[in-house]
């Protein structure tokens, strides 16, 4: 799982706190499984994940135009966490949407239609409000206010066995 935390000061940062998530799982990574995962974009992930550089060394910086680094960013942000999930499924957390900025609410939706038939749950989102309890106090708001994002990984391990499936071989 990889998570991060959006805050109200830094929404004008870009991709930011998406870039936390993979660099959490940057520094768990050995070297070898890093770089393979990171491929022929590691340039552009090193870019704006500081910390894959630190762990892989020298990485080539790619050279793009103002108007193509968004889209090259967008591509490896979302490419490293689908190669990632080939080897064992990925939930990706982002919390408090509320608080990002429009780079970061923009690039759940990128990450959903490049994730295609990969084992991992892009980021959604939820609005507090559907889980105020404080007018209904039922077993079933109480549950959701604690777990919704348990609550729709569940539901989505349901719908979609295959993704969460792990065989023996990478058991």
């Amino acid at each position: 799982m990889a998570r991060a935390r959006c805050y109200p000061a830094e929404r004008a940062l870009f991709l930011h706190p998406v870039v936390e998530a993979p660099a959490t799982l940057v520094s768990s990574l050995p070297p070898a499984e890093l770089a393979q995962a990171a491929g022929d974009r590691a340039g552009a992930l090193a870019a704006v994940v500081p910390e894959v550089a630190s762990v892989l060394g020298t990485v080539p910086a790619e050279q793009s135009r103002a108007r193509t680094y968004r889209r090259r960013a967008f591509d490896a942000v979302a490419t490293f966490p689908r190669r990632l999930s080939g080897a064992r499924p990925l939930l990706l957390v982002l919390e408090d949407v509320h608080d990002a900025g429009a780079s970061t609410v923009e690039f759940p939706h990128y990450l959903a239609r490049h994730a295609v038939g990969s084992r991992m749950l892009p980021p959604g989102g939820c609005v507090p409000a559907l889980f105020d309890t404080s007018e209904k106090d039922d077993t079933a708001s109480r549950a959701a206010k604690k777990r919704p994002v348990t609550g729709a990984v569940d539901t989505h391990r349901k719908t979609h066995p295959r993704q969460w499936s792990i065989t023996s071989a990478e058991s």
